[in-house]
């Protein structure tokens, strides 16, 4: 048996896919009027390769791979599989859809991630802010249906399709969970690589003849590790490693005593979470949509955070868990970050001028707890979105209001036998995404007799939280690929103080309570009973026994309950749906007088910031809880507040790079070169004076003149041929029975095109004219910094003309020499051809 030990295995690389012919990924969606099916592009506009697409792929070619080694042998009488077979449902996970039958066992996940394939990131930078560029990167291709009858196209079946040109190598990360033991990560691993082999087609119509590609890992020598697989299964003495029933991680800590010496008191680590790309956070199933929430719950963050801890020390995972478990390590809701500020859920509370279109428009805002309604004016409540908001000596400033991006993407399961979405694998279905680029903050808080403990081991250990991570749902592919920043923690300010008497509470997440019965309660009288609980004194709602009247506020309560159906990633199942008090809501307490002395508001106040802390209600540890008491956008007037607008907008155009040399580069541009052309050309010929220039007015010269023309141009293939229609022009003029068919000094005019090579390019304005260097009769008379200064401003110009059609740093010299032909042909050619429906839409009496 061959042991080759230069092999390395690696469990993070990256393959490089070649797409050797045009593909279509397609978003199943169209442009009405224009073309029926357009490609999936990513946030920056560009063609990409779903993760989703290839995983599908690479298993098909994967399995095609195990079929041959298999030879029909069969290990598994359950699954008829053979080694191979179960070795790939191993390493891509197995496919509950299309089992027969109840499933017994949860279903395997991966060991395989795969991430989309995207432009290489130089390109992609260049064509940021280019979106001529960017269109070219596609055509639209005609398709029709034939009829199997006859072999005729069908009517009415016409389409237009977008299709990508080929050329161009993408590149996709993955990842591989290894096995433990040895011999198999190599068989694992040599299987991966082996089945690149068999990854030739990717994508639409790739029987067609599109999609055709080539695809091998980076750093990886393939044919060494197709040597080695032969070998190793040719070996006398072979026995194939048993493959793990599931590849998980599993948790050997049990629930222990605490750590002795607990203190009242936490530290608090902050984090900054970047969505790389977007972000499934199931909220609810609707049909065959699967909706997302508007931010990431502390439920996905934990796992992300023990996990950490864990690997850092697996000593700690004891201590860790009890932590969890008796909520003495909290992580908060991650809610979209405003400039560099955590953002929180708009507090129902606030009301904004229905026709002044409430925060969203910076109109005026109020505060139901403490402004007056105006009598004229119609409020409307503000619900959904975040905001943040400043706290200048005791005072908020107007709240800075912004919502999270969502997207929609729509994905299918193709089913084997017919190679196309069916019922049965359960068709389509759509994915709605936090977007990509979408910022979060979030906090870790811990006791500090964890926090000590951990930090026994490794100084500056909150770094260890950062770094990239996945969390939500589809997180091995397309999804929830995330980059983790840890913070500098500013000076916390707490809001809980009780010398008015009153407490507004402001629920920053989710609280779930449960009544006598322990049955889920969205009432707030089990609320105010909670807090009562912590604090040690009677609460009632504020107002509650007083007269309504125009000088008091009426409202001491605005909330709204919320519900989570939550989701079992593995068996891909719903779990029991979470019902609780929503984020948002609002509550006003008064503590009856007489009732509150120096030592209880001195206790009342260190209570509230405990709870402010470690929230209140269940499943504190995942974020659920958390409130805020007295914040000043709850305890202060509003309606007196005004936006103040920083305008931080640069005058500074942003034009993207020039790349070097690039193959892939010049095959776009030249698209966008040869587009823009005929762009110029058509109104060109539109433009009586363009016919004008190059001879043409009523009748003269006649058609079969013009038809010899554009056949003498249309021999030229570059500026260096231009001598021999020069020729042709100078033989015409010698015969004076066809020089007479021309008007006077219009061969002349042509002449230019052919002597001057710049002009067609001047004409078409893709080329400025360089100044003028004039001599004022002596040396001395000559400014050269002047001179040198209009030449730098020529560039200049001259670089922005073409900027929004060039992509490497020769590009525009070598396309204007690579289609100078092709630039005079078509600006003669639409000449000729506007002349004539000119001379045909004329009646015979004129």
């Amino acid at each position: 048996m061959t042991n080759n030990s230069s092999l390395e295995i690696k469990s993070d690389f990256r393959i490089a896919i070649t797409m050797d012919s045009d593909w279509h990924i397609g978003s199943g969606t169209g442009r009405r009027g224009d073309i029926d099916r357009l490609v999936k592009r990513d946030r920056n506009g560009l063609p990409y390769l779903p993760a989703k697409t290839i995983t599908g792929i690479w298993r098909d070619a994967c399995e095609l791979l195990a079929t041959g080694l298999d030879e029909g042998t069969v290990i598994d009488e359950d699954t008829k599989k053979g080694y191979f077979s179960q070795l790939v449902d191993y390493l891509f996970g197995d496919q509950p859809a299309l089992a027969e039958g109840a499933i017994a066992t949860s279903p395997r996940e991966a060991a395989l991630s795969v991430r989309a394939a995207h432009f290489p990131e130089a390109l992609s930078n260049a064509l940021k802010d280019k979106p001529i560029l960017k269109e070219a990167i596609s055509f639209v291709k005609v398709g029709v249906t034939i009829d199997v009858n006859n072999g005729c196209a069908i009517e009415d079946n016409l389409r237009f399709e977008e299709v990508v040109r080929g050329g161009i190598t993408l590149t996709s990360d993955c990842q591989l969970k290894l096995p433990v033991e040895s011999e198999l990560q190599k068989l694992c691993f040599a299987l991966i690589v082996a089945s690149t082999k068999f990854f030739e087609k990717i994508g639409g119509k790739r029987r067609r003849g599109n999609g055709h590609c080539s695809v091998k890992i980076e750093s990886v020598p393939i044919d060494e590790w197709i040597t080695w697989l032969g070998e190793y299964l040719s070996s006398d003495q072979l026995s194939l490693p048993k493959i793990p029933e599931l590849n998980i991680d599993k948790n050997e800590s049990q629930e222990g005593d605490l750590i002795k010496g607990k203190e009242n008191s936490w530290q608090t680590i902050r984090l900054q979470i970047e969505a790389i790309s977007p972000i499934v956070i199931s909220q609810r199933t609707v049909g065959n949509v699967v909706e997302t929430l508007d931010y990431i719950p502390g439920t996905h963050l934990l796992r992300m955070v023990r996990r950490q801890l864990v690997k850092h020390n697996p000593e700690l995972a004891l201590s860790i868990d009890t932590a969890i478990a008796h909520n003495d390590m909290v992580v908060t809701n991650a809610t979209i970050a405003i400039g560099d500020r955590q953002s929180y859920p708009t507090p129902f509370i606030l009301a904004g001028e229905k026709m002044g279109g409430g925060i969203a428009k910076s109109a005026k805002i109020y505060n139901r707890f403490a402004d007056q309604s105006p009598k004229d004016i119609q409020l409307k409540s503000e619900r959904g979105g975040y905001l943040a908001c400043a706290i200048a000596d005791g005072k908020p400033t107007y709240p800075i209001y912004q919502t999270v991006g969502i997207t929609a993407e729509t994905h299918n399961i193709v089913e084997d036998a017919v190679q196309r979405p069916t019922e049965k694998t359960g068709g389509v279905y759509t994915y709605e995404a936090i977007a990509a680029g979408t910022v979060f903050q979030a906090e870790v808080r811990l006791h500090k007799h964890i926090a000590n403990s951990i930090a026994q081991t490794q100084d500056r250990w909150q770094k260890i939280l950062g770094g990239e991570t996945a969390i939500g749902q589809s997180k091995k592919d397309d999804y929830g690929r995330v980059s983790v920043t840890v913070l500098e923690l500013e000076n916390q300010i707490s809001f809980s103080s009780t010398t008015a008497n009153t407490l507004a509470v402001w629920l920053l997440s989710d609280v779930l309570l449960r009544d006598e019965r322990l049955r889920p309660t969205t009432d707030p009288e089990y609320l105010r009973a909670e807090i009562q609980k912590h604090l040690g004194i009677e609460l009632k709602l504020f107002d509650s026994d007083k007269p309504k009247s125009q000088e008091e506020s009426s409202i001491s309560l605005l909330t709204r309950s919320h519900r989570i159906d939550s989701w079992q990633v593995r068996w891909q199942k719903p779990r029991p749906s979470l019902v609780g008090i929503g984020a948002g809501s609002c509550l006003h307490f008064e503590i009856p007088s007489g009732v509150v002395t120096e030592e209880k508001i001195r206790k009342m106040k260190k209570s509230l910031t405990e709870i402010e802390r470690s929230g209140i209600g269940e499943r504190r540890a995942e974020g659920y809880g958390q409130v805020c008491f007295n914040h000043p956008l709850l305890s202060q007037p509003l309606s007196e507040l005004k936006l103040t607008k920083t305008d931080n907008i640069s005058d500074v155009e942003s034009v993207s790079p020039l790349i070097p040399e690039h193959p892939y580069a010049r095959t776009i541009e030249r698209a966008a070169w040869q587009k823009a052309i005929q762009q110029k050309v058509l109104a060109k010929a539109e433009d009586r004076k363009t016919l004008l220039y190059i001879g043409v007015e009523k009748d003269k010269p006649r058609m079969s003149q013009l038809g010899a023309l554009r056949s003498v141009l249309s021999n030229l293939q570059s500026f260096s041929d231009a001598p021999q229609a020069i020729r042709w022009l100078n033989h015409l003029e010698e015969r004076r029975n066809r020089c007479e068919k021309w008007h006077p000094e219009s061969l002349e005019k042509i002449k230019k095109y052919l002597t001057k090579e710049n002009l067609i390019w001047i004409d078409l304005e893709l080329y400025i004219a360089p100044p003028s260097k004039t001599e004022t009769g002596t040396s001395a008379d000559f400014d050269k910094e002047k001179w040198a200064e209009e030449l730098r401003k020529w560039a200049e110009e001259l670089r922005k003309l073409v900027a929004p059609i060039t992509l490497t740093e020769t590009g525009a010299d070598i396309l204007k020499q690579e289609l100078w032909a092709e630039a005079l042909y078509a600006l003669v050619d639409a000449c000729i051809r506007a002349h004539k429906r000119e001379l045909e839409s004329k009646s015979p009496q004129e």
